[in-house]
């Protein structure tokens, strides 16, 4: 393991990309994103950001998620590869514009599922020593090659979950479109948590997720909980951030209050 604690920083795709349009890149919001990681804390992070339109379109298509059927898939996975590339590229150069290095490292050509155990497995040595030398390790959500389906979807969150196992990680924050964690009150009412421990994230009735986030592949806000009940032991915090709102961000990696949700063990 790593000897210092790190953080893990998640880009949504919907804040860096028009979602429904194809390869969109937001630019002034990817720029801006990338300023305010510069003004936290000179920390080891990992930064890993999503698919975005870049992604979720062209694996919707060809149905890349649920493993190999079609022949026609290899355009897809083939298409996705190439596309991530330049968006990670996008991303990276971003970066080292700043007072800041990153390397980026191919999401697909460290990990596999395994037929045995049926889970992924991921090669993280590369990203210790990146780590080490102070760069800053960019990965994403991609395609995931399996012995029991051919190939299928890991999501960024999905990487999260299995990076966690193996480096010392004191916060995750995930970067999105909406405010935090929006649940129904007992009145059916829409409210932001801004703070709740692991051990109660089963007895929330979570709000319904914005249209927006109809087209993406690897999940909804229920299937991001799962993942995050599973840091609970691993990582002391979880934060979930409007990436879209200016300063929220960097509020959240200097420990300032702003408006946001944390789950936290106690």
């Amino acid at each position: 393991m790593v000897s210092k604690k790190i953080d893990i920083i998640k880009i949504g795709g919907s804040v860096i990309t028009n979602k429904r349009k194809y390869k969109t890149l937001i630019t002034k919001n990817l720029a801006r994103i990338i300023e305010e990681i510069e003004k936290s804390p000179d920390k080891p992070k990992i930064l890993i950001h999503g698919a975005g339109s870049f992604g979720h379109i062209i694996a919707k298509k060809y149905n890349i998620i649920n493993g190999f059927k079609k022949s026609n898939q290899i355009d897809g996975i083939l298409k996705i590869r190439e596309d991530m590339a330049e968006l990670t590229k996008n991303v990276v150069n971003f970066i080292n514009k700043k007072n800041l290095k990153a390397l980026s490292f191919q999401t697909s050509a460290i990990t596999f599922e395994n037929q045995e155990t049926k889970v992924v497995e991921i090669y993280v040595e590369p990203i210790k020593k990146a780590l080490e030398i102070n760069l800053i390790p960019v990965l994403s959500g991609d395609i995931v090659f399996s012995d029991r389906r051919g190939f299928s979807i890991i999501s960024g969150d999905q990487l999260i979950e299995l990076l966690t196992s193996f480096f010392d990680v004191e916060k995750v924050v995930f970067c999105s479109d909406i405010d935090g964690l929006i649940v129904y009150n007992k009145k059916n009412e829409q409210m932001l948590i801004e703070e709740i421990e692991y051990s109660k994230l089963d007895s929330i009735n979570i709000a319904k997720i914005k249209e927006t986030e109809k087209i993406d592949v690897t999940g909804e806000m229920q299937n991001k909980l799962n993942i995050i009940k599973k840091l609970s032991g691993k990582v002391h915090e979880v934060v979930l951030v409007n990436g879209l709102v200016e300063g929220r961000l960097r509020s959240v990696l200097n420990n300032e209050k702003t408006i946001c949700t944390k789950i936290i063990n106690k």
